[in-house]
């Protein structure tokens, strides 16, 4: 492995990692889809408001809510909700909530993005690209509700802005190709490892998307960090 920096860089305020993995549970189905949508966020973002090490006054109607429409998987739209408290400076929780269908389920981990894709895999490799960009996106390390995660290579304009040192750095990333396997009559599943520019730094993943168990999985494999979206104070 390269000499990549890995010191461990810390982007916001509030503790946003904690609290349950245990995926929430649909609300009632009487409910119009944006409420259960608000339901979950809510619930979601309380949950990590609370696990936080400042006590926060959390208020529903302040949540703020964006949606996009998934550009690899058919009918999916992901919610993003952000919540900034008033009595932390600079700080922000967020959580997103994806619906497919008649399925509406917070996403923490690969195994919540996979069972709202049930049924779906990539037709091509281009398809797995951007379904690897949208898993990366949700739960990845950079994962951010305003902030895309980009394969590194459209992100030279951002990167040509940075330090020689953080160029220096990201050369190695911007000259190492993308790796996507298609399935084989052996092996049903799509493989792709990629460096990705997200939020704080530039990282290689793998995503793993099979056919036979219908599942998504991620792994980061290095970081280089600096080589980001930069956040500010906000």
């Amino acid at each position: 492995m390269s000499s990549i920096e890995l010191t461990h860089l810390t982007l916001l305020t509030l503790v946003l990692t904690a609290g349950p993995r245990a995926s929430y549970a649909q609300t009632q189905s009487g409910s119009n889809d944006n409420d259960r949508v608000r339901v979950l966020l809510s619930e979601a973002l309380e949950q990590k408001l609370k696990a936080s090490v400042f006590p926060v006054r959390f208020d529903q109607s302040s949540i703020k809510i964006r949606s996009e429409t998934s550009a690899a998987v058919p009918d999916l739209m992901y919610s993003w909700g952000t919540f900034r408290p008033m009595d932390i400076s600079h700080g922000y929780v967020f959580a997103v909530v994806a619906k497919r269908g008649s399925t509406v389920r917070v996403v923490r981990t690969a195994a919540d993005w996979g069972l709202i894709a049930h049924g779906w895999q990539p037709g091509s490799a281009d398809q797995a690209r951007r379904a690897c960009l949208e898993l990366v996106r949700a739960v990845g390390r950079g994962a951010d509700p305003e902030l895309p995660a980009i394969p590194i290579r459209d992100a030279q304009g951002e990167i040509n802005a940075m330090s020689p040192d953080l160029q220096r750095r990201a050369a190695r990333a911007l000259t190492e190709p993308d790796t996507i396997l298609a399935p084989t009559d052996g092996e049903a599943r799509w493989t792709v490892e990629m460096w990705v520019f997200e939020t704080g730094a530039t990282s290689r993943y793998r995503c793993v998307f099979d056919q036979n168990r219908e599942t998504a999985d991620i792994e980061m494999l290095q970081t280089i960090h600096g080589v980001g979206w930069f956040r500010g104070s906000d």
